[in-house]
């Protein structure tokens, strides 16, 4: 790889730390940014007159949407817990036993740990082994300094973010 592949790489780094923040749904780390004041835009358009879009555009020029997701309705059960000691006397006999079975076949792995942390005992009918995992290549880490990054461009900071996006160094 080049040097200024590399130089291109720190540079878009740069770019997408600086602007996921504000990019982010969750509002970053101020807590509210552009994306969530848009998103509060629309959600109070949608509540009022049902927009469900809007148009994105850039010096007079549509260049995408800021669209609601919205969700079908539905009808759902929902469940509670009222007696745990008559739930498990129903899963020792009859019918119960026969739910517990299909349980415990799909999830026997969390039945054998929660054991273990209890108890610190392996339940019967199933073992219990310790393998080794080999090293492995995980992937890769890429920490670059946004503010440092602006410093070293200084006024070649617009031209570089826009060669970022053109796909050039500058």
């Amino acid at each position: 790889m080049s040097r200024e592949a590399l130089t291109r790489l720190a540079i878009a780094q740069a770019v997408y730390k600086a602007m996921g923040d504000q990019l982010a749904t969750n509002g970053g780390e101020a807590g509210n940014n552009i994306r969530t004041e848009a998103d509060d835009m629309l959600r109070a358009s949608f509540d009022t007159l049902g927009t469900d879009r809007i148009a994105l555009e850039v010096n007079g020029e549509k260049v995408g949407t800021l669209s609601a997701r919205i969700s079908k309705p539905t009808n759902e059960i929902g469940y509670s817990l009222t007696n745990l000691n008559e739930l498990v006397e129903w899963l020792r006999g009859g019918d119960g036993y026969a739910v517990l079975t299909e349980v415990a076949k799909k999830q026997w792995k969390a039945i054998a740990k929660a054991s273990v942390d209890m108890d610190g005992e392996v339940p019967p009918g199933i073992d219990a082994s310790e393998y080794s995992v080999p090293a492995r290549w995980d992937g890769t880490t890429l920490r670059v300094d946004v503010a440092k990054v602006r410093d070293a461009l200084g006024t070649g900071l617009p031209a570089a973010v826009a060669g970022v996006i053109a796909g050039e160094v500058e």
